[in-house]
């Protein structure tokens, strides 16, 4: 796609968003038992590059992002206002003023029922399919999800797990 635009001499106008279905699957790296799907951060982020007029090449962000914030983005891109108030964030503006931003904390949910929820220090992850297993990680630093801390951090378990209750409207 980058070639296609550079050929037909677009490249310096054109926004190219590319964006995958799932985060990196673990299991290719032994870190995951394959009977027991587990919600990691890395598997369930969508992963986002974006390359344009006014954005930086090769950078790699930590802010807080989610496939919500591409309506904005797109709708800023093509001077577009919504009607609405949107939940998303506009990319751009984060990329264009060289960082900060985005949102303070992500939920995610996958298909077994299992919930997580990601601050820029913390992710909290509650098991689905009926098992009552709460695991905690340190954000950034464990990057795959490798050693719980929950037994180590039950101020930040209970905190986290009653945001996540609140974000998601449960009851458990």
């Amino acid at each position: 796609a980058v070639d296609g635009l550079e050929r037909a001499g677009l490249s310096a106008e054109a926004l190219l968003v590319v964006t995958g279905g799932r985060g990196a699957w673990l299991g290719d790296r032994g870190f995951e038992d394959d009977g027991r799907p587990m919600l990691h951060e890395e598997r369930l982020r969508t992963p986002l590059l974006l390359r344009g007029p006014g954005i930086e090449a090769g950078q790699r962000r930590l802010e807080l992002v989610q496939v919500i914030d591409l309506l904005p983005t797109l709708l800023a891109w093509f001077d577009v206002r919504a009607d609405d108030e949107l939940l998303g964030i506009n990319l751009l503006e984060l990329l264009e003023h060289g960082g900060g931003g985005g949102h303070e904390e992500i939920v995610m949910r996958d298909a077994d029922g299992g919930r997580g929820i990601r601050s820029q220090g913390l992710f909290l992850v509650r098991s689905g399919e009926g098992v009552d297993e709460v695991r905690l990680f340190n954000k950034p630093d464990d990057a795959w999800d490798l050693v719980d801390v929950s037994d180590q951090q039950l101020v930040d378990v209970e905190r986290l797990s009653d945001r996540l209750d609140e974000l998601t409207g449960s009851t458990d």
